[in-house]
């Protein structure tokens, strides 16, 4: 029996890298250079500076083992030069980040490359065993789950008693801008149905998340819900950050924030 899955993974994890140039050719200039894309990052956007304002010494123990979900390397990098950071494991779905660009951002921000070794992996499930890393830190990516809950509770599983998850930059929304939003979605999905206007790529609205970037599966989830989420995946919400940041600099719109839990012993 032939078995086609390993290969339908790797083509499928690669189409966010063709995904991002196809529909958003502005990227392709940062995407082809490692460089440019840790200055795209961490010098037009504000996810380095928004990251630095965590108090990363409280939530370091000495010798800390931790995991870089869904790395871009910027993150990685700068983890990587705390003296208490033992071991970081990085995971990506995307080879080209993890072989091409991680060991080039980590040289560019003097990071520390023999702390860290890379896995090219999904969100879930992670292939590690109950209670073992310190410290699960993830940047500007949990959107991109079908359901964060479950992604949390993998991470409440692999992480060891009264250890920690740091969620970064990401954009939630208040209550009354989501209903706003998903209601002009939704009026314009209507439309489109009446008058049967064909799309190949589609918004998704439910009461719990907004599909609101088909090519890239961004997911827009309302304040309350990843509050919710954080909850029920057995994790005590320890701080909620508004950076006042903006996710590029010199730009109005929504603000960073970080999500910082504590596992629930």
């Amino acid at each position: 029996m032939k078995n086609w899955l390993p290969e339908q993974v790797n083509l499928n994890t690669e189409q966010w890298d063709q995904s991002l140039v196809s529909f958003y050719p502005e990227a392709s200039q940062w995407m082809s250079d490692p460089l440019s894309y840790l200055e795209q990052l961490t010098v037009n956007c504000n996810y380095l500076e928004a990251s630095k304002l965590i108090d990363w010494d409280k939530y370091l123990p000495e010798g800390a083992n931790i995991m870089d979900i869904a790395c871009g390397g910027w993150l990685t990098a700068y983890l990587s030069r705390f003296k208490q950071v033992s071991s970081i494991i990085s995971t990506d779905s995307s080879s080209n980040y993890l072989q091409n660009y991680l060991p080039k951002v980590v040289e560019a921000m003097d990071g520390e490359m023999d702390k860290i070794s890379t896995v090219q992996a999904l969100f879930t499930p992670i292939i590690a065993d109950d209670d073992s890393i310190d410290l699960i830190v993830i940047s500007s990516a949990v959107h991109h789950a079908d359901s964060i809950q479950g992604v949390f509770s993998e991470f409440n599983r692999v992480l060891k008693p009264d250890g920690h998850l740091i969620i970064l930059n990401e954009t939630p929304d208040i209550d009354i801008k989501y209903v706003y939003n998903i209601s002009k979605s939704f009026l314009k999905s209507l439309r489109n149905v009446l008058t049967k206007k064909y799309k190949t790529y589609v918004q998704k609205v439910s009461e719990g998340g907004f599909l609101y970037d088909p090519f890239l599966g961004d997911i827009d989830y309302p304040l309350w819900y990843w509050e919710k989420a954080i909850q029920e995946a057995s994790f005590d919400l320890v701080e909620l950050m508004d950076t006042k940041l903006p996710t590029v600099k010199g730009t109005k719109g929504r603000t960073l924030k970080h999500f910082v839990c504590q596992k629930i012993s």
